[in-house]
């Protein structure tokens, strides 16, 4: 977490800075898809909701840094002994994006630094892990109004945290809307 002090003091600074070029917060919601197949073995392979908060501070014509924080929880089995066990995701984006500045339909990319922190809860113990690796947007954003803005982006993140006595990736893929607020 160290690591993302000076980055994100340097976003809310531009955020504060530059009121008049465009502020946009907001929620998004999706669904999240993890690659690494020990994770699929515990937790299952299908989508589960992942949910979450975002910042975005507009730069300079259609450069903008996006800061997401988010929450994906998941139930599952130990694969050596059948107990239960509870997933919690916790991942921070820091991102810079380019908007294609058009008028009804806005196409975006970007791409970012992505930290994860896992929380892992069993009768076997507990887990705290974090670690970092990127993350890569597509997506498009409709202008509903002056001060509204939906959008729908796919996410794709690669993040390996060292829980197993391998490393896990804990990256994946994640698609979701969000809906924000020019303020």
């Amino acid at each position: 977490m160290k690591r993302l002090r000076l980055p994100l003091v340097f976003f809310f600074l531009t955020a504060v800075a530059l009121p008049g070029r465009g502020v946009k917060f907001g929620a998004y919601v999706g669904g999240f898809l993890p690659r690494d197949s020990f994770f699929q073995t515990i937790y299952g392979d299908d989508v589960d909701l992942t949910y979450g908060l975002e910042i975005d501070a507009s730069l300079w014509r259609g450069f903008s840094l996006r800061l997401r924080a988010g929450h994906y929880q998941r139930n599952g089995e130990t694969s050596f002994t059948g107990e239960i066990s509870r997933l919690r995701l916790y991942p921070l984006t820091l991102g810079l994006r380019y908007t294609f500045l058009m008028k009804r339909v806005q196409p975006f990319l970007e791409a970012g630094y992505h930290h994860l922190v896992i929380t892992e809860t069993s009768a076997i113990g507990d887990i705290r892990e974090q670690g970092g690796g990127y993350d890569l947007t597509a997506g498009v954003g409709f202008p509903l109004s002056a001060r509204f803005s939906l959008e729908i982006a796919v996410h794709y993140t690669d993040v390996s945290i060292s829980i197993a006595p391998e490393p896990i990736q804990m990256g994946g893929l994640a698609a979701g809307f969000a809906f924000l607020v020019f303020l």
